[in-house]
């Protein structure tokens, strides 16, 4: 497994060949998913989190960048995994304050890991995110706050998570808009790739040709539901959402990008 820091144009390598996370499984039907977990306070500390599940349980298998070692958690029972399924649990790199959210295959329910205390629990899903063409993705709100937003074709809601009297947790809708743009026939409708401090990043979605150079990306804040940017992908590939801080050379002394000084 490497870690990339596209920036910097660095990658480490993270070796797991000798470390049996799937020891003690149940039956014939086993996944292993990976995670990197990255530190606000010491950029150059990471955590990688292998999350390995049997035909009905689930566990993490912890790597730090600190200690260079590992840490093997048990295995624990989920509720209601698909039966006779090899890979029950999506590969997914949902995680918002410090949890990882993974759903299952047929969209009944999701797991989610605390990662300070490496505690699993699960819940079941809103009916409305379990429509076959419903995308959706975990993240937070501009205040922290963890949310849900998925699209179902051009429209796109947001969740948020709510508690009732006797402490069981909900997803509760929020708000919801349609997404207006002149080129909708030409796609099937939006994908959430990511929801990160109050923005979701969407793609246009294209059952017949997913990769044709004629995908769009969008970048859509939660708090207005306006779409701020947009752009048209100019190669054939999956991208994955990378946010960082402008370039100090494009940024002036007021806090605006030169660029806009300049012009």
């Amino acid at each position: 497994m490497a870690v990339v820091n596209p920036l910097a144009r660095q990658c480490r390598s993270v070796d797991y060949r000798h470390v049996d996370a799937l020891e003690g499984r149940r039956g014939t039907f086993f996944d292993l998913n990976g995670y990197l977990l990255c530190s606000e306070e010491d950029p150059a500390s990471f955590r990688v989190v292998l999350i390995a599940h049997d035909e009905s349980r689930v566990r993490a298998t912890v790597f730090s960048s600190d200690t260079c070692e590992w840490q093997i958690h048990p295995w624990v029972d989920v509720p209601g995994p698909p039966r006779g399924s090899e890979s029950w649990l999506l590969k997914c790199t949902m995680q918002s304050n410090g949890f990882l959210y993974m759903v299952y295959k047929n969209d009944g329910y999701m797991v989610t890991l605390n990662t300070a205390t490496m505690e699993f629990s699960a819940e079941e899903l809103p009916q409305l995110l379990k429509n076959e063409r419903c995308s959706f993705s975990v993240g937070e709100t501009i205040n922290g706050a963890p949310c849900i937003v998925y699209a179902i074709g051009f429209t796109v809601g947001v969740m948020l998570s709510s508690t009732d009297v006797d402490g069981t947790k909900k997803w509760m809708l929020d708000r919801v808009t349609r997404f207006r743009w002149n080129q909708k026939c030409m796609y099937d409708g939006l994908l959430v790739l990511a929801v990160r401090d109050g923005f979701a990043y969407l793609a246009t979605s294209n059952k017949t040709c997913f990769f044709a150079k004629s995908s769009w990306f969008w970048s859509l804040c939660l708090q207005t539901m306006k779409v701020e940017n947009a752009f048209q992908r100019t190669y054939g590939t999956v991208a994955y959402p990378y946010v960082m801080a402008w370039p100090p050379c494009l940024v002036g002394n007021n806090g605006r990008s030169a660029l806009d000084d300049g012009m």
